[in-house]
C-alpha cells in the first residue's frame, strides 16, 4: 500500500500551522478503536494538508488511473504547465497547484476519452486542460474533490488486495 503513517506523522510534526495535539488525538483514536489504517491516514492527511494533494500523492494517483489497456501518465508536468499557460491559468490565483491540475487532466481523460472518441470527438491537450480547470471550478464542487478521489482510489486498491 502507498500509505506510510510514520512518514505522515513525521511530516505533521514538522509542518508549520499543524495542530500536533489534534494529530496525536487522531492517531490515539485510531489505535484505541482499531480503525482501518487508511481511515486514520486520511484523517491525519487532511489535518496536515487539508484539500491539497501533495506532488507525491498526485503522481501516485496518476499511476492508479487506467482505462482498458491505457494507464498511468499521459502528460508530463511540463506538458500540463504549457497547457495552463495557453489557458492563462495563474496557479497562485487558483484553488489548485500545477501538480493537481495535471492530475485533473488525467482524471478527465481517463473518465471521458472513450465515450468522446466513440462519439467522434477528438480533444486537444488544451481541451483536456479546460476540463481539468472545470474539475475544480464547477459551481457545485467543493475544494476537497481531488483528495476525496485519491482516498476513494486507495480504498478500492485496499479492497482488491484483500
Amino acid at each position: 500500500m502507498m500509505l506510510d503513517i510514520e512518514i505522515l506523522a513525521d511530516d505533521a510534526m514538522r509542518e508549520e500551522g499543524v495542530d500536533r495535539k489534534k494529530v496525536m488525538a487522531i492517531l490515539d483514536k485510531g489505535l484505541r478503536n482499531k480503525m482501518p489504517e487508511v481511515d486514520v491516514y486520511e484523517e491525519v492527511y487532511r489535518e496536515v494538508y487539508g484539500d491539497e494533494l501533495t506532488p507525491e500523492k498526485c503522481d501516485q494517483l496518476i499511476d492508479m488511473l487506467y482505462q482498458g489497456e491505457e494507464h498511468g501518465a499521459k502528460w508530463s508536468l511540463e506538458d500540463t504547465n504549457n497547457v495552463a499557460s495557453k489557458l492563462d491559468i495563474r496557479f497562485e490565483q487558483m484553488p489548485f497547484t500545477p501538480e493537481m491540475f495535471r492530475v485533473a487532466m488525467h482524471i478527465q481523460y481517463y473518465d471521458c476519452a472513450v465515450p468522446l472518441k466513440e462519439s467522434g470527438k477528438d480533444m486537444s491537450n488544451t481541451d483536456w486542460g479546460r476540463m481539468a480547470k472545470f474539475y475544480f471550478m464547477a459551481d457545485d464542487e467543493d475544494g476537497s474533490r481531488l483528495v476525496d478521489y485519491y482516498f476513494q482510489k486507495i480504498r478500492n486498491k485496499v479492497k482488491k488486495e484483500m
